[in-house]
């Protein structure tokens, strides 16, 4: 039995869980795994290309030729600063702690994810009710939060205590991939089991659950 729950563990640390919840109509590519030491290099890489890409863009500035060429070139940089903003408030999203300093990023821009972030104040708030509809307003207009860990969590989470057991299932799946060893999403998703009635993944969490917490 060990070996059996190990060879699913480990299934589950390289994101497959969603194997498991044999929901249909969402599919999630592959995610990768999340923990702190991932998202801090992730962070230090992103933060470096946009101190080069403002720092170009500078230049540029400074620089008085408007030439088609030129006003070509500042627009890329421009785009692409955007872009790099937007990235660093997905990777710092991921952690209730960096909520404020999402905001501060995004000042000045339209990134429709900031029903997220505010998704995920309010959740910190204990504003669930408010959480629940930011959310869920998102992902009826967008269709997921790709590549995010914790906004699918909560999601699940807030699905999960709706009795929706059947549609939080994929999320919290989705969550597990990040963070496969995370206690409050392994025991969401494995009550999410019972209830739906789905015996084979309750009986696959339940020794997950055992394995990772039981025994510490």
């Amino acid at each position: 039995m060990l070996d059996s729950v190990m060879t699913t563990y480990r299934k589950l640390r390289q994101g497959l869980i969603g194997t498991l919840s044999g929901a249909e109509g969402i599919v999630y590519e592959e995610t990768k795994f999340y923990d702190l030491g991932y998202m801090q290099v992730q962070l230090k890489r992103v933060k470096k290309e946009l101190s080069s890409v403002e720092n170009s863009l500078a230049v540029s500035i400074r620089n008085e030729e408007a030439t088609p060429e030129v006003k070509r070139y500042r627009t890329e940089l421009m785009n692409k600063r955007e872009l790099l903003k937007f990235h660093m408030i997905l990777i710092m999203s991921n952690s209730f702690a960096n909520l404020e300093d999402c905001r501060k990023l995004a000042e000045g821009h339209d990134f429709a994810f900031m029903k997220c972030v505010e998704g995920l104040e309010e959740y910190k708030k204990g504003n669930k009710g408010r959480a629940f509809d930011l959310l869920d307003t998102y992902y009826r207009e967008y269709g997921k939060a790709e590549d995010h860990y914790l906004v699918n969590k909560v999601y699940g989470l807030l699905l999960y205590e709706a009795a929706q057991y059947d549609k939080a299932i994929p999320f919290l799946s989705y969550a597990a991939g990040f963070m496969p060893d995370e206690q409050e999403t392994l025991e969401a998703l494995k009550n999410c089991y019972a209830a739906a009635g789905k015996s084979r993944q309750q009986k696959i969490m339940e020794d997950i659950n055992s394995l990772l917490f039981c025994r510490r």
